[in-house]
């Protein structure tokens, strides 16, 4: 790999493509505003695709990270990298993947304390790429194709011991203009100094929520872009004994029906749904809970005007300890929704964003343990037929099922997870469906399904 730094006057000319834009999962394109195209929804025959990655720090920080890129096409492809920091300074790199093989840019490629965007132009698709955090257990996030106008995430938490960063990567070649608002307990807030941020092209800025949003447990952040297209991020991090990080990317848009696929009920893991009703309306919600061989009552909730609530669905007397869970959320109104999910006797808690269907995914193992199972969820209304090709430094298998409609399926030992700690499977189908996969440790987990918009 080679790699010089240049000063922020310098020009650096990169062509890229302008798109319409704990295990690693990425997914196809959909009609649903709420996707965040990857490297594998491009088309295959493109000459060049853009990825864009950022939530994470310099390698002298807590939240340290690498990116891995991940190549599932028969042939090499070839990587120019431009590096941002929230310094304002840049940082050029490239490299070659060799076909199906991954490639990793390590915690030290990106020195120093400060945060980092990256803007990653591939020679041809089917390349995709994500953020791992060095700190374990932690979460990771997908790179994405594109920006947008708007974003929004909650659970984020400003409370003493917990520190919540938005980073804000500018995806396009002029100056974009930010505004960053929130909701908390307390109400609707827009810190003035969060109004009007600029962001230089194809640059970097760093906000500490809870500089202007002080202790609030449970926080609703949006972001609108009112010039330009952004890729943000929330990196969470806990300075306590057992620390913790978590990166979220948020949705491009609050919507009515939200779908997780893998949600943990088995100890000792409590599982939490954030919800945030940013409009002027009353959310009813409802919550439903699926899983095999029980029939579970569905959770109903209301969420106020402009105000949050959080709804535990494990463990409780009606969700059985058993394996993960598919869960589908309902509501009245558009809201935003984040799986929220701890260890017993733990002040942290994970952030996972839900599902985006997709034709064309990747699950990941980063951490070299094994997964427990997959999850599939099709939330269409024909079958599904989901192949998994399994790929291994030594070995390739390949498997079929079929997903009935509305259906779901977990998967353990047909795919022989147990059997590898280092395992890349690609999921092909012929409709979109939402993949999952549950760790075989969670309390070592690092990133396991990668998808639309966040990573668990």
């Amino acid at each position: 790999m080679s790699a010089h730094r240049i000063s922020r006057r310098a020009e650096i000319v990169i062509v890229a493509v302008l798109i319409a834009m704990g295990t690693l999962s990425l997914y196809g394109s959909t009609s649903n505003r709420s996707t965040l195209a990857t490297g594998l929804a491009e088309d295959s025959h493109s000459e060049s695709t853009a990825l864009y990655c950022t939530g994470f720090a310099g390698s002298r920080t807590a939240v340290a990270a690498s990116v891995r890129f991940f190549n599932t096409t028969a042939e090499s492809r070839h990587v120019d990298v431009k590096e941002a920091t929230g310094h304002g300074d840049f940082l050029v790199s490239s490299f070659n993947i060799a076909a199906h093989r991954n490639f990793d840019l390590k915690a030290r490629a990106f020195p120093g304390h400060s945060y980092y965007g990256l803007t990653a132009i591939v020679g041809g698709a089917g390349v995709t790429a994500a953020v791992l955090p060095r700190a374990t257990p932690s979460l990771g996030l997908p790179c994405v194709s594109r920006g947008d106008t708007t974003w929004s995430f909650s659970g984020l938490s400003t409370k003493v011991g917990a520190t919540a960063e938005l980073t804000l990567l500018n995806a396009t070649a002029a100056p974009a203009v930010v505004n960053v608002n929130a909701l908390t307990a307390a109400g609707y807030t827009a810190p003035q100094s969060f109004q009007g941020v600029v962001v230089k092209a194809h640059g970097l800025v760093a906000l500490d929520l809870g500089s202007q949003i002080v202790n609030a447990p449970s926080v609703y952040v949006s972001v609108n872009a009112v010039r330009g297209l952004i890729v943000p991020a929330v990196v969470e991090s806990w300075n306590l004994s057992a620390p913790g990080v978590s990166v979220l990317q948020g949705s491009v848009a609050n919507q009515t029906t939200w779908s997780f696929a893998d949600v943990p009920t088995s100890a000792p893991v409590t599982s939490t749904f954030a919800l945030a009703n940013a409009t002027n309306n009353l959310a009813h919600v409802t919550v439903k809970v699926h899983l095999n061989g029980y029939v579970i009552t569905p959770f109903s909730i209301d969420v106020g005007p402009r105000s949050i609530r959080d709804l535990t669905v494990s463990p409780t007397s009606r969700v059985p300890v058993a394996e993960p869970a598919q869960v589908t959320i309902v509501s009245s109104q558009p809201i935003a929704a984040t799986l929220l999910t701890s260890l017993s006797s733990s002040k942290i808690a994970w952030l996972t964003a839900a599902g985006v269907a997709g034709t064309h995914q990747l699950v990941a193992t980063t951490n070299s343990r094994p997964l427990s199972s997959v999850s599939i969820m099709n939330p269409g209304d024909s079958p599904a037929t989901v192949t998994f090709i399994a790929n291994g430094v030594s070995f390739q298998s390949s498997t079929t099922f079929v997903v009935s409609p509305h259906g779901s399926l977990t998967l353990a030992r047909a795919l022989h997870l147990s059997t590898y700690g280092d395992l890349t499977l690609e999921v092909l189908s012929d409709r979109p469906v939402i993949v999952g996969a549950n760790p075989s440790q969670i309390s070592s987990a690092v990133a396991l399904v990668q998808n639309a918009s966040g990573s668990r």
